[in-house]
């Protein structure tokens, strides 16, 4: 019975409630350092384990500490089949390495994959309110600021913070790289801090000087490290946000002007589709939008992801199985959706696309008109910004933003009492 004091929140006694109170408080500081320490790549060690490993195994120990007598609760119904999805997809890929003969990349990106579910269920077991995730979002800034931080030092050094081989100082070595080792991965990670700065101003409308700043200081980065889709995507999310918040305010002085924007909008677009694909091949297209110097890797790109395609339809698509992606292609897809449909099948990445689908269907919920714009504005954002980097599925900070988002939806429907799909 004495036991049962410090983990029952309906107690009365006060000893209880205070050490229940802790205990949860605890929790959010182990998973705020989690999330940092995730942010930093390979960078810091101490005694040479990795420090988010050793945030993991704290988080992981005040977690279970907090359930020892309690069930493990989710803010919403939706955060719960989250939650569900991301288990069995690990799962399957449990399953899937059985069938695997070549064992090449197959441990590395397994536990890639367990650390990345790892990271979502936290999330989504600790997170029950905005404030909750305003707390958390601003590790991610945190370890933005960080990587700036480093980004900027290595400028004006013209130093390293992680050692670079000939190959690779060769190839990007005046160039910042941050924790990661890799220009392209810094880019990714830099839209991702770009797009928690927004999202943070648009749930505490809060120091816009210091997120106007920041945004600035990762966009320089992003313009001499000249990566050109997060470029493109963060263009492309600045823009939406601006046309979905016009939308929206259109929306509610007049649903039929709403929805005959939309329609014809969708007739213009499928229109253009229909035009360009019946005029050129996927390579012509490419050699026209691509810029010159770039059209041999993008033409090489194309070819890596038909490739990958078609070993995706030798196994019934049902995948390949973690990490055999680059074992099928000879090197990695470059491609965020590509690289999971191949190696997971249909029925997981179905299960991605539907987290995406589900940000899109803020428009029929009245939430924050600026909260709806930047969650509506970033599928196709990160459509663009995950094709950059080698591994976009396995930086951290993609999963947790793309959690810190869902969450941030669902929450806020919860709040305003709205209950449908």
């Amino acid at each position: 019975m004495e036991n049962n004091m410090f983990f029952d929140e309906n107690t009365s006694n006060a000893k209880g409630i205070t050490v229940k109170k802790w205990n949860n408080k605890k929790m959010k500081i182990a998973l705020f350092c989690l999330v940092v320490t995730s942010c930093l790549g390979e960078t810091l060690n101490i005694f040479g384990i990795k420090a988010s490993i050793l945030c993991a195994f704290g988080t992981l120990f005040f977690f279970l500490i907090d359930h020892v007598n309690n069930p493990v609760k989710f803010s919403t119904n939706e955060v719960k089949r989250l939650s569900f999805f991301v288990f069995f997809w690990l799962f399957y890929a449990t399953l899937q390495m059985v069938f695997i003969l070549n064992n090449d990349y197959v441990i590395s990106s397994y536990l890639s994959l367990v650390i990345n579910i790892f990271l979502i269920i936290m999330l989504a077991t600790n997170i029950f309110e905005i404030k909750d995730i305003i707390f958390i979002n601003r590790a991610l800034i945190l370890g933005l600021v960080i990587n700036l931080l480093i980004a900027y030092w290595e400028i004006y050094s013209g130093n390293h913070l992680v050692p670079l081989d000939e190959e690779r100082l060769l190839a990007f070595g005046n160039k910042p790289i941050g924790v990661f080792g890799n220009i392209n991965d810094l880019a990714t990670f830099l839209c991702w801090g770009i797009i928690a700065l927004i999202l943070n101003f648009s749930l505490t409308h809060k120091n816009i000087f210091i997120t106007g700043i920041l945004i600035i200081a990762s966009v320089y980065i992003l313009l001499v490290i000249n990566a050109r889709a997060p470029i493109y995507g963060i263009l492309l999310y600045g823009f939406s946000i601006i046309l979905c918040y016009v939308l929206f305010i259109v929306k509610q002085k007049s649903k039929i002007i709403f929805k005959f924007i939309i329609a014809f909008g969708s007739f213009i677009v499928v229109t253009f589709f229909l035009i360009t694909t019946s005029l050129y091949t996927l390579d012509e297209l490419i050699l026209i939008v691509s810029s010159e110097g770039n059209q041999g890797s993008d033409l090489y790109r194309l070819e890596l992801i038909i490739s990958a395609l078609s070993a995706l339809i030798n196994t019934a698509f049902l995948g390949v199985g973690p990490g055999q992606s680059i074992v099928v292609s000879g090197i990695n897809v470059h491609n965020f959706f590509i690289e999971i449909m191949v190696e997971y099948g249909l029925v997981v990445i179905g299960g991605i696309v539907s987290i995406f689908i589900y940000m899109y269907r803020m428009y029929k919920w009245n939430l924050p008109l600026f909260l709806s714009s930047c969650v509506m504005s970033f599928p196709a954002a990160f459509f663009l910004i995950s094709i950059s980097s080698s591994g976009a599925n396995k930086i951290r900070a993609t999963w947790i933003i793309i959690t810190i988002i869902f969450m941030a939806v669902s929450i806020s429907k919860k709040n305003k009492g709205i209950t449908g799909k």
